[in-house]
Formats: C-alpha cells, sequence, structure tokens
C-alpha cells in the first residue's frame, strides 16, 4: 500500500499543480471577463451614442431630401427662366437686326435723298433771299419815287391855287 499511496501522492501533487494552474487561469478569466465586461459596457455606451448619431444623420437625411426636392423645383423653374431667357434674347437679337436695318436704310435715305433735298433747299432759300433783297431794295426805289411824285404833285397844286 505504500506503493499505492506513494502514487496517490504523486497523483495529488500532480493534481495540486494542475489546480495551482486552474487557479491561475482563473484569475486570469476573471481578469479577462472583467475586461471585456468593461469593455462591453464601454462598446454598449458607445452603441449608444452611435445610435444617437443615426438618429440625427436620419433627420438630416429627411432634411437633405427635402433640400434636394426644393432645390429640383428651383432648378426646373431655372431651367424654365433660361428658356424664357433665351427666347427673349432670340427677340432682342431680331430686334436688333431690324433696327440696324432701319438705320442703314435711314442712313442711306439721309445720303441720298435729304442732303440732297436740304442741299436744294438752301439753294432755293439763297436764291429767294436775293430776290427779296432785290424787290425789297426794288421796293424802297418805287417807294421814294412814289414819295417824289406826291412832292411833285403838292408843289402843282400850290402853283394852281
Amino acid at each position: 500500500m505504500n506503493e499505492d499511496t506513494r502514487i496517490i501522492l504523486e497523483e495529488l501533487k500532480g493534481m495540486r499543480s494542475d489546480i495551482s494552474e486552474m487557479k491561475n487561469d482563473i484569475s486570469e478569466l476573471k481578469s479577462d471577463v472583467s475586461e471585456l465586461k468593461t469593455d462591453v459596457a464601454v462598446l454598449k455606451t458607445d452603441v449608444a451614442v452611435l445610435k444617437t448619431d443615426v438618429l440625427e444623420l436620419k433627420t438630416d437625411v429627411a432634411a437633405l431630401k427635402i433640400d434636394v426636392a426644393e432645390l429640383k423645383t428651383d432648378v426646373a423653374v431655372l431651367k424654365s427662366d433660361v428658356t424664357e431667357l433665351k427666347f427673349d434674347v432670340s427677340a432682342l437679337k431680331t430686334k436688333v437686326f431690324n433696327l440696324e436695318t432701319d438705320v442703314k436704310t435711314i442712313k442711306l435715305k439721309t445720303e441720298n435723298e435729304i442732303y440732297p433735298a436740304i442741299k436744294v433747299i438752301s439753294e432755293n432759300h439763297e436764291s429767294l433771299h436775293k430776290k427779296m433783297d432785290y424787290l425789297l431794295d426794288d421796293r424802297k426805289f418805287t417807294q421814294i419815287q412814289i414819295d417824289m411824285l406826291k412832292m411833285r404833285v403838292s408843289n402843282l397844286e400850290a402853283k394852281t391855287v
């Protein structure tokens, strides 16, 4: 039995060593579990923050969707305005072209008809002016002759009386 006792004692010694290792492992596992609990608590806090962030992002996305819809409407209005402006610009270009054509026509008419007519009128005016001067001078001469005749008639009447 001694032999059996010795074997049992050796086995007990091996078991004690195994138990000591297990205690160390359990202690390490407890420490790891404690760290894991801390990490899980931190992760839960992070998840809660992330959930809040996700809600805020969803709110922001909803607001952005509204903004995008408004912008699409604004873009449609702007496209319509641009089309209208293009039409207006085209109409203005046509009017400018017509005005340029009218101005060219007026210039040609001025050069070919109005300036020559003004020249003729000016020449006729000058001729009329000379004739008027002549007539006025002739009228003065006639008036002088009438005055002289009146004086002669007066003198003759005075002599006959």
